[in-house]
């Protein structure tokens, strides 16, 4: 097995976790609202954390199978000698783009570091790591994919 394969199998086990924690959350968030008319403490940081980890952990697994969402209008109407490279050059500013995002996100860590969540005391460096785990990966594959023969 390759190493795209075991990532992406990882990352599909940690996107369908984050899913089934959304769920969970939300159905224990509405009966507690309704039902026993009070909320649970934390479960708007806890249903944030898993949004994040969903969007962010996806982003690789889109990517790798070109499932991402992304406007093919104008290069369906362009002739299919000029896809490679028009492929070629969205992949590099998609990279372009996961870099920016990843300093950022390191800018703002610089400040933040030590700042922890309200209610659960959930440090910013674990709260936010799926983004940059997801981004770095996008990264990662995406130069794979920019030196690849396909």
């Amino acid at each position: 097995m390759n190493f795209q394969k075991i990532v992406v199998n990882f990352l599909t086990i940690g996107a369908l976790f984050s899913l089934f924690s959304i769920f969970l959350l939300m159905l224990l968030a509405i009966i507690g609202r309704s039902l026993l008319g009070t909320g649970f403490v934390g479960i708007n940081e806890i249903l944030l954390f898993s949004q994040l980890n969903l969007t962010f952990l996806t982003l690789p697994i889109l990517f790798i199978r070109n499932e991402h969402i992304k406007v093919d209008y104008f290069l369906n109407k362009l002739p299919l000698s000029i896809h490679k490279i028009i492929n070629k050059l969205i992949t590099l500013l998609s990279v372009i783009f996961a870099l920016v995002f990843i300093y950022s996100h390191f800018t703002y860590l610089k400040l933040a570091w030590n700042i922890v969540t309200p209610i659960l005391n959930i440090p910013n460096v674990i709260y936010y790591l799926g983004s940059l785990v997801g981004m770095m990966l996008l990264v990662i594959f995406g130069i794979m994919k920019l030196f690849s023969k396909v």
